[in-house]
């Protein structure tokens, strides 16, 4: 039997593009729009999450998106994960499910922490081993968002 999926967290290291340098505007990669808006028409409980180190121009944008779609937005880092996952319980209530966090293997530090929390990991290769925006697409191509909306239905009835 699957397990339900109550809500999604995407992490700033899939949306950003990696090649944008510290001191410039932030860009997101290429299909991380066309993710977004699936996620939204979804209607599946969907957060950005951002680490405390970020330039403010990146934070501005991720936080901008999260407005756009109708998301919300989460500090989430090391230390934090107890706290985030208070603030998302009181953002989203109980959600019937568990929470899938998509991530960039950039972040490897951190997956000890999350798996504790009972949440579900999807790790995407970084670049020199697969582009982050060949990892979107592989997640828009294998019909996550169209799988979490037919999960997220059933657990609503």
């Amino acid at each position: 039997m699957g397990v339900a999926v109550g809500g999604v967290i995407l992490d700033e290291s899939l949306l950003l593009a990696s090649n944008s340098p510290q001191h410039e505007n932030p860009s997101l990669q290429p299909v991380a729009d066309s993710l977004l808006r699936k996620l939204r028409h979804s209607k599946i409980p969907t957060g950005i999450s951002c680490d405390v180190g970020l330039s403010d121009d990146k934070v501005s944008l991720l936080k901008r998106l999260a407005t756009l779609y109708s998301f919300d937005c989460f500090i989430l880092n090391e230390s934090s994960v107890d706290d985030a996952k208070n603030e998302i319980m009181l953002a989203w209530g109980d959600t019937g499910g568990s929470i899938l966090y998509v991530v960039s293997d950039k972040k490897k530090e951190f997956f000890p922490k999350l798996s504790n929390c009972g949440w579900l990991i999807v790790v995407l290769r970084s670049l020199g081993q697969e582009s982050a925006a060949e990892g979107v697409v592989r997640v828009q191509t294998c019909g996550i968002t169209k799988g979490l909306t037919t999960l997220y239905n059933k657990r609503k009835r």
